[in-house]
């Protein structure tokens, strides 16, 4: 369940620090100085290699371990659409691996390759989808609002082990009014997924999404708070129960009045849910 909420409209301490980031000349600790984003081109050719976050290498691109691409020169959609290709056909493979070293070969799981690789393309769709075609923004009415959107679902795959990891996210942002970007509701929680249906560590998800938006929208600030029950612990080695909580904050959620009133608004929603 979630939902969406524009809060601090006009509130005291948000002014505060909004009014600090847009007069002085040099952000204030902690705040980073946006950088303009490169030709869309080459900004979507670095995305796509950097696993969509600029600066941070998440995955090696798939022609590096499978040497699909013969020419230099190809365009970056006909390679998307190879790796797309590619990799269900991988997955087929793996699972009929597994069969095999379980000595399972009995006619229950003759099209499990085939449903193996379905769920898996499902499952990590982050390798498939690029956020950029999640950016859908509106004109800024309220300047000074603080956006939040609460509870929000996801599950991911941990790294180290290829298990599942899954909870609650809840997230955040500022608006910078001179850019007249606010993001539709519905693409935070796709652009979320990007990066999330993948294989992950759950401290970096709540950092590349924060970057992302960051990046894209030139926001004043953004905040994701991440809850999640790993099952490398719970179904393997300790194998107990225990919740992970991480958080990333960028510009303004930096100053402890921001912070605060954004964790006020988690705390509130946990309550009413």
């Amino acid at each position: 369940m979630w939902r969406a909420q524009g809060a601090l409209n006009g509130g005291n301490s948000t002014r505060k620090v909004i009014l600090k980031l847009k007069t002085s000349n040099h952000p204030p600790k902690g705040v980073k100085k946006p950088t303009p984003p490169p030709t869309p081109p080459k900004r979507a050719r670095a995305l796509y290699r950097e696993g969509f976050t600029p600066g941070k290498g998440v995955y090696p691109p798939l022609d590096a371990v499978l040497g699909l691409f013969e020419t230099p020169d190809e365009s970056f959609k006909a390679r998307f659409e190879k790796d797309n290709e590619a990799r269900p056909a991988i997955f087929a493979r793996c699972a009929e691996a597994i069969l095999q070293a379980c000595g399972e070969s009995h006619e229950g799981v003759a099209e499990t390759p085939k449903r193996y690789a379905k769920a898996m393309r499902e499952m990590l769709s982050g390798y498939f989808d690029n956020p950029n075609n999640h950016v859908k923004v509106f004109p800024n009415v309220h300047s000074s609002s603080m956006i939040t959107v609460m509870g929000l679902d996801f599950n991911s795959f941990c790294e180290h082990h290829m298990l599942p990891f899954f909870g609650k996210a809840y997230v955040g942002y500022i608006p910078n009014e001179q850019g007249q970007m606010v993001l539709g509701v519905s693409k935070l929680v796709r652009i979320l997924h990007c990066f999330t249906n993948r294989f992950q560590v759950q401290e970096r998800i709540g950092e590349q999404f924060c970057e992302f938006l960051e990046y894209n929208l030139q926001t004043h600030g953004v905040i994701c708070v991440l809850k999640a029950q790993h099952m490398c612990m719970t179904r393997r080695g300790v194998k107990s129960t225990g919740t992970m909580i991480t958080s990333a904050i960028r510009g303004a959620f930096t100053e402890p009045v921001v912070r605060e009133e954004f964790m006020n608004l988690v705390n509130l929603s946990q309550k009413e849910g």
